[in-house]
């Protein structure tokens, strides 16, 4: 039997058992960070949520945001100007909710920095200043009524310089190509624990407002393109923690097409290796090292299937990822 087959039959079949291994651990680390308990902390909170047009079922992802299991909070909805239609509905659902801390306001349009940082700039600008943490959420998330509250306790620990939860995209009956999101976006979860890999995530993320002050993050943001690779950066060169919050995951209801699907993954993987480049090598060299042994075990069987020919044990184990 080729030796180069066996080597590479090897090193698959080496790494989905890895892979499985991983499983487990990070299934028992999630259940012991569920366990864990927090002495009561609920400071002032300022809950900010830029909007951007009318995401699917956005009314009840807006809801959620209003209807939170907690005393001390303000909720300030962004937009870019009063002409986006997320202004005029955000408008009609807070005319009928009965929430005095709820602010709407608009940021206007920007060339200096992503527009999304430009709204959150704005926001944190308007924020009560008696606000001791500030949060930041995305428009298409739905949470459960306990999830800023998971959020916000981890921050009690003076060592922890920014908590988060992470994006779950609920794949869609009959859209293929959401499924696909809905695995691939899965794939970042498995270092949410990792101290040195890490990251805050922008659709679900805290900080304490001394600390966002104390990191210069506003000053960082001004001409950026990515509001949570910055705050993570900056968290982390500041000497502090980022403490993943399983709790304050969120669930996402969208479909896509295979043409998003594309646009929204290459513009992650490009975020990425701007930011974190350390990160992005990580991932790159075994997924490219694996793609190839894949493709070329699939070659493999496909060519002994039509030339009738034996197909090496090594072969089949090169296609391990499979099952």
């Amino acid at each position: 039997m080729n030796p180069i087959l066996i080597l590479l039959g090897g090193l698959a079949i080496l790494r989905s058992l890895a892979s499985l291994i991983d499983s487990v651990r990070y299934r028992k680390t999630a259940e012991n960070a569920l366990e864990e308990a927090y002495p009561h902390f609920a400071p002032k909170v300022s809950l900010i949520v830029p909007c951007k047009g009318i995401d699917p079922g956005f009314d009840d992802n807006i809801r959620s945001l209003l209807n939170q299991d907690y005393q001390h909070f303000e909720i300030i909805f962004v937009t870019e100007t009063t002409d986006d239609p997320a202004y005029s509905r955000l408008k009609d659902i807070l005319s009928r909710i009965n929430r005095s801390a709820s602010k709407l306001v608009t940021a206007g349009v920007t060339d200096k920095c992503a527009q999304k940082i430009h709204n959150l700039l704005h926001a944190v600008q308007k924020a009560n200043a008696e606000a001791e943490v500030l949060v930041f959420a995305d428009s298409d998330i739905r949470v459960h009524g306990s999830w800023l509250r998971h959020l916000v306790r981890p921050l009690q620990d003076q060592r922890v310089g920014a908590t988060t939860g992470y994006r779950w995209y609920m794949p869609i009956k009959g859209n293929f190509w959401s499924l696909v999101r809905s695995v691939w976006n899965m794939t970042s979860a498995n270092v949410l624990f990792s101290n040195k890999y890490n990251f805050a995530w922008g659709g679900s993320m805290a900080i304490r407002k001394d600390t966002f002050e104390a990191l210069h993050i506003a000053r960082k943001w001004q001409t950026g393109l990515s509001d949570d690779m910055i705050l993570s950066q900056a968290v982390k060169a500041g000497g502090y923690g980022i403490k993943f919050v399983p709790q304050s995951i969120v669930a996402t209801y969208e479909k896509t097409s295979w043409r998003s699907l594309l646009e929204w993954t290459s513009r992650q993987l490009t975020i990425v290796r701007m930011y974190e480049p350390k990160l992005w090598k990580f991932a790159a060299f075994p997924q490219w090292l694996f793609n190839f042994i894949f493709l070329l075990g699939f070659y493999l069987v496909m060519k002994g299937w039509l030339t009738n020919t034996a197909i090496p044990v090594a072969v089949w184990l090169m296609m391990s990822d499979l099952p």
